[in-house]
């Protein structure tokens, strides 16, 4: 049994989404967790493995990157005081266009968890 853990933070997404890509030929996990942007990937992921094509980990990180000027505020100064550097929502219509959240719940071959945190709240979403 394969297990794997990835972490929030961010930027790291981007780079555990590269990494994922790598490896999504070579090794199949049986259990998937995230935090954070990590939820984020795990769910990517396993859309990936339903799908059987690891395209939608590029896909999705290269139009974060590339076209987020809908997601990512102006004023960074806003983002230094508590508030997350990006808007919540076209984050999630953007997600929710990618991902098939009926069929990951629906997925029986592998165990999936996600968690996020709402820092200013101090609460689990």
């Amino acid at each position: 049994m394969k297990s794997l853990v990835l972490s929030g933070g961010g930027a790291r997404g981007c780079f555990e989404a590269g990494v994922l890509y790598e490896l999504f030929d070579r090794i199949q996990f049986d259990n998937i967790s995230g935090t954070s942007v990590g939820a984020l990937n795990t769910m990517i992921l396993s859309q990936c493995y339903i799908d059987n094509d690891k395209s939608l980990l590029k896909e999705v990180w290269t139009e974060m990157i590339k076209k987020n000027k809908d997601v990512y505020r102006k004023n960074y100064l806003k983002a230094t005081i508590g508030r997350p550097p990006y808007k919540f929502s076209p984050l999630k219509k953007k997600i929710q266009n990618k991902v098939n959240f009926k069929k990951i719940i629906e997925l029986k071959t592998k165990k999936i968890m996600v968690t996020a945190v709402d820092l200013r709240a101090n609460s689990g979403l």
